[in-house]
């Protein structure tokens, strides 16, 4: 093992109190890492059975000089380490992921920390224990008589709003706690630290490293003050910096919420030993493009830091040369700058900024190099018209892309062709080499697979007579009734709607959403002849009505993929508000949103099963479904 002590790590803009998500100025979020991680049935690690090491020292890409040479080859590219298969132990499938999804790991990294300061009175255990306590810090809170739920299946999950403990030190004497669990909400989790004595019947809150408790639509939990007090305790392990600088990479972190067992980074590819930990990193493999040898294309590389106790800090990649609007600072040969937006994830109907990696190399021969970033670093326009990435792209697009004639109220859509030698000529896929020696992959956003947010219909459920508004933040290409900066309705309780123009029982919207296409993280696999009625099922199971399900069974059963088996993800309600949020007036009581995105597979794949809510309504409630409809998809 090379010595680490030797490699240089730059820490920047400490945090005041408990870390949190950073704000990010000109930078993209490279790669997302979190509980569910593993976004694809097939994972390829670089992996030493005996130890953790080092990745390979690779070599440096040549310095090209963009003024005095317009029509440089391309140079030789260095590409990721080599890759072997790792069999991935997926758990069973189930119709509710057990969470939290503690994963024992038995390795010993008592060689790491060296560098970590220790603090006078804290002990850090080598691994997470789970502790029992004698008595909850917790009640359950409020008049609700969901309350009587606890324990029992607000999630279909006996253990929906319960807490799960683990002693990951101790505080001169005291368990220093840590406890995970999801509550009764889309979005799912909640974290929070404690102090305790031995038995668990007295506890400190550590208020400078918890979320807040409290009761309310989705954590019917709060604490129990006849035994905890609050503490302002600063753990120094877990006052995290907002941004780190490892072997000359820049990170965002995490707020090391997540067990380090179950990250999947465990045991694999050693960066270096930091000031909080040792920094791992791992690849993912993407199975949608498969490369001449029929080996994963492409795939996603994700980071993050083991902290002593066994948590782990999330590590986001930054990439000083993308905009926060998707748009990279390319200088091309000519002297132009580049205006387009690119974009590394292929699909979705909102944005995507998510590079992915060569797992196969891209060859030299494949390349055209066209130009610099505004940080030095030369980038290339794939040029083999017959490559597989361009191949992916024809065929998830038919070779049309769509441009949107704006008009009073709406858009309409223009459907445009292009060949492959089109494609090649507006620098459709661009290719770069970062520092840790990946080919980065980004796909011109005009050319890329087009997608809309296939046929959304909301439901409004008043508990009398309203007047109701409703305004998506996203681009409207269809809709129904007609779309005029928002719709302004009489809504009944029955969710009969009253507009201008007549009578609807829902409003409709096809478009684009202006915000963040999410993250594929979960799902389950199923025959194709079962997509529909199992989509049916878990829809019946969130507390969807007879009639809903049929108008989405409607709509969708014409658009069941043919190949042989499909992938079925659902997005729940935080997510669609971030991809496409509703303003609406006056505010709901309870907003349900679902949204599905299933794709054809030829060949059945293991995914993380997802967590599916059994959705309350409580008063005057909107609910709306929907899915990603693909255009020209060739299933």
């Amino acid at each position: 093992m090379e010595n680490l002590e030797e490699k240089k790590v730059v820490v920047e803009e400490k945090r005041e109190g408990q870390a949190s998500s950073p704000t990010y100025t000109n930078i993209v979020i490279a790669v997302c890492i979190g509980a569910l991680i593993l976004i694809s049935s097939a994972v390829y690690y670089r992996m030493d059975k005996k130890e953790l090491f080092s990745p390979a020292i690779l070599p440096d890409i040549e310095e090209i000089d963009i003024e005095e040479n317009e029509n440089v080859p391309a140079p030789t590219i260095p590409t990721a380490p080599d890759s072997v298969d790792v069999e991935f132990d997926y758990p069973e499938h189930s119709s509710v992921y057990e969470y939290p999804n503690f994963v024992e790991d038995t390795r010993d990294y008592s060689v790491f920390y060296k560098k970590v300061v220790p603090q006078e009175g804290v002990t850090w255990l080598p691994h997470p224990e789970k502790f029992e306590p004698a008595r909850s810090p917790f009640v359950c809170g409020g008049a609700s008589p969901e309350c009587a739920h606890y324990g029992t299946g607000w999630w279909e999950d006996p253990r929906a709003n319960k807490r799960n403990f683990y002693k990951i030190g101790t505080y001169y004497g005291k368990n220093i706690l840590y406890t995970q669990s999801y509550l009764a909400d889309p979005d799912g989790t909640y974290h929070a630290f404690f102090l305790s004595n031995a038995d668990g019947t007295q506890y400190e809150f550590l208020t400078n490293h918890s979320e807040p408790v409290e009761a309310n639509e989705y954590s019917l939990l709060e604490l129990d003050k006849t035994i905890v007090t609050e503490s302002d305790l600063v753990l120094n392990a877990r006052m995290l910096p907002e941004y780190i600088t490892i072997d000359g990479t820049r990170f965002a972190l995490g707020n090391g919420q997540v067990f380090f067992g179950e990250s999947g980074l465990g045991g694999m590819d050693l960066m270096e030993d930091t000031q909080y930990g040792p920094a791992f990193k791992t690849v993912g493999a993407d199975m949608s493009v498969l490369a001449r040898n029929g080996k994963p294309q492409t795939g996603y590389v994700y980071f993050g830091i083991r902290l002593e106790g066994g948590l782990m800090a999330q590590l986001w990649r930054i990439i000083p040369f993308m905009a926060l609007d998707g748009v990279p600072n390319i200088t091309f040969i000519d002297g132009t700058k580049n205006t387009v937006r690119y974009r590394g994830q292929l699909g979705g109907c909102g944005s995507g900024s998510v590079p992915r990696v060569a797992l196969e190399p891209i060859l030299d021969s494949e390349l055209a190099y066209v130009g610099k970033t505004s940080d030095g670093i030369a980038v290339y326009n794939l040029v083999d018209i017959n490559h597989p990435l361009i191949t992916n792209v024809f065929e998830m697009t038919g070779g049309t892309y769509y441009t949107y004639d704006e008009y009073p109220g709406g858009y309409t859509t223009v459907e445009h062709t292009y060949t492959r030698e089109d494609f090649v000529k507006a620098y459709g896929v661009l290719v770069y080499t970062d520092n840790l020696g990946y080919q980065n992959i980004l796909t011109n956003e005009k050319f890329g697979p087009q997608a809309e947010c296939g046929k959304p219909v909301i439901y409004l459920y008043p508990e009398e007579e309203t007047e109701i508004t409703v305004a998506v933040d996203a681009t409207i290409t269809k809709s129904e009734p007609r779309y005029e900066d928002g719709w302004t309705v009489t809504a009944s309780p029955d969710g009969t709607l009253s507009h201008s123009s007549g009578t609807y029982t829902s409003l409709f919207w096809d478009g684009y959403g202006h915000g963040k296409y999410p993250e594929i993280t979960g799902g389950l696999v199923v025959p194709s002849s079962d997509a529909l009625t199992t989509m049916e099922s878990q829809l019946s199971k969130m507390g969807f009505t007879s009639q809903e399900i049929a108008d989405f069974s409607e709509f969708w059963k014409e658009h069941i993929p043919s190949k042989p088996f499909t992938r079925i993800t659902w997005f729940l309600t935080n997510e669609m508000e971030e991809l496409a949020q509703l303003t609406i007036d006056p505010k709901p009581d309870t907003l349900i949103r679902v949204f599905v995105d299933f794709e054809g597979l030829d060949a059945p794949a293991s995914m993380k099963p997802q967590r599916l809510p059994r959705f309350e309504r409580n008063g005057y409630t909107v609910v709306e479904w929907g899915g990603l409809l693909r255009k020209h998809v060739a299933e």
